[in-house]
């Protein structure tokens, strides 16, 4: 699959498109990187549905979503509930780190200004 290829010199034949190993009409815009994703329902409305379809009836794209959100859920978890370690750095470190904090402040400020 080339999804980069570079630009064609004078002269040269462009690069072709390639998608799954096809040579045919297919183009870029084929390519579904990002969907709409339903809000998922509460497991007990999930009970009640008798036309609910299985995890094992779930296709691999709609598994490998589901795994990369949880995995970003535990992790932002995971963050959030992180000890604030503050207590051990040395004084000089906070004090570099407030420095760091003002001058990415102020180059904001003066960009965005």
């Amino acid at each position: 699959m080339a999804l980069l290829a570079p630009k064609p010199k004078n002269g040269e034949q462009a690069v072709p498109k390639q998608l799954d190993g096809q040579n045919g009409e297919t183009g870029y815009d084929e390519l579904a990187f990002h969907g709409p994703f339903s809000r998922p329902r509460p497991v007990s409305e999930l009970e009640d549905d008798d036309d609910t379809p299985d995890a094992a009836q779930l296709s691999d794209t709609i598994k490998l979503r589901l795994f990369s959100a949880r995995m970003r859920a535990v992790e932002a978890h995971a963050l959030a509930h992180v000890a604030d370690t503050d207590d051990d750095l040395s004084d000089i470190i906070k004090l570099r780190l407030a420095n760091a904090r003002m001058k990415a402040v102020q180059a904001h400020q003066k960009r965005f200004s």
